[in-house]
């Protein structure tokens, strides 16, 4: 396995990867909450202009088969001791390549990509439901820190 910064030609496989991504957030979203994610326009996690405003980099097997992958911005935070953030936007693994440390390996590159460009600390989202993804972050020594609430409302407003 290798694991690289994603360009321009890893397109493809990293859109395909996203749709399996997808997918697998249908299985482990509990119903109440699938609302919560649903879009009118789908969310474009790649194309040109975010890969290369973001740091992505793509796992591969042997074989060059696309593993996963992993996706991180850096933002900065003026009015925060920790100012410089490096956000985890996106993190997925095949379901054929899990347990074999390529979700590991990705963030251990991100993480040093962070590092290199002045981040300060690191931070990400996940869904409750997603508890292979909870899991695996306090693995690597992350730390819960928040917890999001939702709760969908009825708009009595109406148009004039």
């Amino acid at each position: 396995m290798n694991v690289n910064k994603a360009t321009i030609a890893d397109l493809n496989d990293l859109l395909a990867l996203d749709a399996d991504l997808r997918a697998y957030r249908l299985t482990i979203s509990k119903e109440d909450n699938k609302s919560f994610h649903e879009r009118t326009v789908p969310h474009e996690l790649f194309n040109k202009d975010k890969l290369t405003k973001s740091i992505v980099f793509i796992a591969r097997g042997d074989d060059n088969e696309p593993l996963g992958f992993i996706r991180g911005t850096i933002e900065k935070r003026d009015q925060h001791v920790l100012s410089t953030l490096g956000y985890i936007d996106e993190l997925f693994v095949s379901e054929n390549a899990r347990g074999k440390r390529v979700a590991r390996q990705l963030f251990e590159m991100l993480e040093s990509e962070f590092q290199k460009q002045g981040c300060d600390h690191m931070t990400n989202h996940t869904d409750a439901e997603n508890s292979l993804s909870r899991n695996f972050y306090k693995k690597v020594g992350m730390n819960e820190v928040t917890v999001e609430f939702w709760k969908k409302i009825k708009n009595d407003y109406t148009t004039i």
